[in-house]
């Protein structure tokens, strides 16, 4: 065992911590309540989990990552570990909008107004380009 064994255990220990913190600002406990501060700052635990699993993610990575080609293999192995869910969490939303728009639900934000154009930029992973 290498000696950034225990250290790895230790943070990712803390990213259950910052997870469940994450899970509670969702889906919040009925006797904290909403409006209490503590429940209010929970948003810093989905930045500090964010940073610490690409900390992690880094540390054990850094030694396998060493030349151009493991980086490509990694970068591609990741796209094709991270896409089915996007496909699928879109085909779902997709379903849901067009239920919308043939009950004639006007929704929150865009879902009532969204087009094919717009599926597919999310689909492509182009969105956030304009």
């Amino acid at each position: 065992m290498s000696r950034e064994a225990p250290q790895i255990v230790v943070l990712d220990s803390w990213r259950g911590v910052f997870a469940l913190a994450v899970a509670l600002l969702h889906a919040p406990v009925p006797f904290l309540g909403d409006e209490t501060v503590f429940v209010q700052s929970l948003y810093l635990a989905v930045d500090f989990f964010l940073v610490l699993s690409g900390f992690v993610i880094a540390m054990n990575y850094e030694r396998r990552l060493s030349t151009p080609r493991a980086v490509t293999r990694f970068a591609w192995r990741r796209f094709w570990r991270l896409y089915p869910l996007h496909i699928t969490t879109l085909a779902i939303f997709g379903v849901m909008v067009l239920v919308m728009q043939w009950a004639g639900a006007s929704g929150s934000g865009n879902q009532a107004t969204a087009s094919l154009g717009d599926f597919l930029r999310m689909a492509a992973l182009l969105h956030a380009l304009g």
